[in-house]
């Protein structure tokens, strides 16, 4: 079975990574380890490849189980890859070739792309009518109140509700309502049969300083109305259009309207919000990171009573990072809670909130949510903790934003459930979590029965001791750089050539905080724990997390 693996194109050591995989079930690493006797290393490379062949997955709990998928299932993914390369060779000739034989020299820009300029608004409303009558899947409209009804009155509307294809065609109207022209807009859509032609209508949200007049039909062309005056429609000489059928310019502008079409309100709910003053709820994706930034802050800044967040560990540090316009709400009596994965790398910053804002640990999540006041809410997909950058606003991309009130009510509850299930910040003292005996092995071991002793009590590193007195370390990453990938006889190598000195240890009688913190300061995930200079134990940061109740129970995904 492994010779047939291999033909397929996996390594020796990945064929017997998948045939374990599908015969025992799901198995952590630390399992598959123990059974395949292959170092972590070796075996994370491997899943590594074969997750990304589409034939092993994994869960999202730490430590992760892997499982394969049924072998007559990879069957098929191998036998679809082979016959998807073969095809994709066939195709490419044959594209290689047409493209060669297309080529002419120096023809580096689209030919076919034409531009014009219009003046005179009965030039630019006559060929807007050409374009409602070439029209076969989609026209979308940009324009003021006072263009929509001008464009009425010159009889758009009204060649849009005799198109023969109305049934079919997909007619958007953006425009902007406000209390000024509020009237005119709901005059214009009584208008019959005419104000059928606009079909779907939306108000944009106000920030635009001045909404752009543009039409632009299917993929083909766009008209861009040129004003001389800012904020204000020029009069019927000055009027101006730019025309132009250049794809790319039709698909940069097509783009720019779909965004704002994603975030506008439908006209009608808009007209409600406008005659009762009361706000209609919105809810909308914002794709631009930027702009998802700048309402997130305007938004927070205009906090009242309550500030909730869950976020991940390097978010709590950029949280951290803004304290001082963090002091400056809890000077306003703002009540900020924070939920987050506290770990040493971000532990001094908690410890420095704790002065302003409550705190409590979760699991790492992957959706960070920030409710304010109650009224809005803001979701983002954070990327895995290995891969998220401190300095960068990219997980603000495709911000999810709402202010509806019963669903922000009903996600607000679920966070109140979380915090209450949270666990808080305390002080622990080493004495009562340390492991002991640590593995120990002498100066005169070899890595060999040192590997061994590893592999059956189950640990990642042992301390090499003297007559009681810790002096070194070794763990699996020093087994693999310095006895195997430098090819030593693990049999003749001595504990003491390949451990770590020198020794970074801590007192039994210092707390958990301190441990933390002193892993931290030197990037290690182990500390040696002494009594004076006699070994007392080994402590890991799991453990130690553990111990103050920072390995909690939720997982924040119920949030989605």
């Amino acid at each position: 079975m492994i010779k047939t693996l291999i033909e397929l194109g996996l390594t020796r050591r990945d064929s017997e990574v998948y045939l374990l995989l599908a015969k025992k079930g799901q198995l952590r690493v630390r399992d598959m380890s123990r059974t395949l006797k292959l170092n972590r290393q070796q075996l994370h490379r491997s899943l590594k490849s074969l997750q990304n062949k589409g034939i092993v997955t994994s869960t999202l709990e730490r430590p992760a189980r892997f499982s394969a998928v049924p072998f007559e299932k990879a069957l098929d993914i191998f036998i679809k890859a082979k016959m998807e390369e073969v095809q994709r060779f066939q195709r490419n000739r044959d594209e290689v070739l047409s493209k060669w034989r297309s080529v002419e020299v120096g023809e580096t820009i689209d030919s076919s792309a034409r531009f014009m300029i219009m003046e005179g608004r009965n030039y630019i409303y006559s060929k807007i009518l050409q374009m409602i009558s070439e029209t076969k899947n989609q026209l979308s409209v940009m324009s003021t109140v006072p263009g929509l009804v001008r464009a009425s009155q010159f009889g758009l509307f009204d060649a849009g509700f005799k198109h023969p294809l109305k049934s079919k065609i997909r007619f958007r109207v953006l425009t902007e309502l406000s209390r000024e022209n509020l009237d005119a807009a709901k005059a214009l859509l009584k208008i019959k049969p005419e104000a059928e032609f606009i079909g779907e209508a939306r108000s944009v949200n106000s920030g635009l300083r001045l909404i752009p007049r543009l039409v632009i039909r299917d993929e083909e062309e766009n008209i861009l109305f040129i004003s001389h005056e800012m904020g204000k429609l020029p009069s019927e000489a000055e009027d101006a259009g730019l025309w132009t059928n250049s794809r790319a310019l039709v698909h940069a502008f097509r783009a720019l309207f779909d965004e704002l079409w994603r975030s506008a309100m439908d006209i009608q709910k808009k007209i409600t919000e406008i005659e009762s003053g009361k706000t209609a709820p919105e809810t909308y994706i914002i794709k631009d990171a930027e702009t998802a930034h700048k309402k997130f802050d305007e938004t927070m800044n205009l906090a009242e009573k309550e500030i909730v967040m869950v976020t991940s560990s390097k978010g709590f540090i950029r949280a951290w990072k803004n304290r001082r316009m963090i002091k400056e709400w809890s000077k306003r009596g703002i009540s900020i809670r924070i939920m987050a994965p506290i770990t040493g790398e971000n532990l001094k910053a908690a410890r420095d909130l704790l002065k302003y804002v409550a705190v409590r640990h979760v699991l790492t999540c992957y959706l960070k949510t920030t409710i304010v006041d109650g009224k809005h809410l803001f979701q983002f997909i954070m990327p895995f903790p290995d891969q998220e950058k401190l300095e960068t606003i990219d997980h603000f991309e495709n911000t999810f934003y709402s202010n509806d009130f019963r669903y922000v009510e009903r996600i607000s509850d679920r966070l109140n459930d979380m915090w209450k299930g949270a666990c808080e910040l305390s002080e622990v003292t080493l004495e009562s979590i340390v492991r002991s005996p640590a593995p120990t092995v002498r100066p005169s071991d070899s890595v060999s029965n040192t590997a061994k002793m590893m592999v059956e009590k189950d640990v990642g590193a042992v301390i090499v001791a003297d007559d009681k007195k810790p002096i070194g370390i070794i763990t699996e990453k020093d087994i693999l750089n310095r006895v195997i990938n430098t090819q030593k006889d693990s049999a003749k190598t001595l504990a003491k050539d390949v451990m770590s000195t020198p020794l970074v240890t801590i007192d039994i009688k210092q707390t958990a905080n301190q441990a933390l913190e002193i892993m931290q300061h030197h990037n290690i995930r182990r500390l040696v724990v002494v009594r004076g200079e006699t070994l007392a134990g080994l402590l890991t940061e799991r453990r130690t997390l553990r111990s103050r109740g920072l390995l909690g129970r939720w997982n924040l995904t119920k949030l989605a």
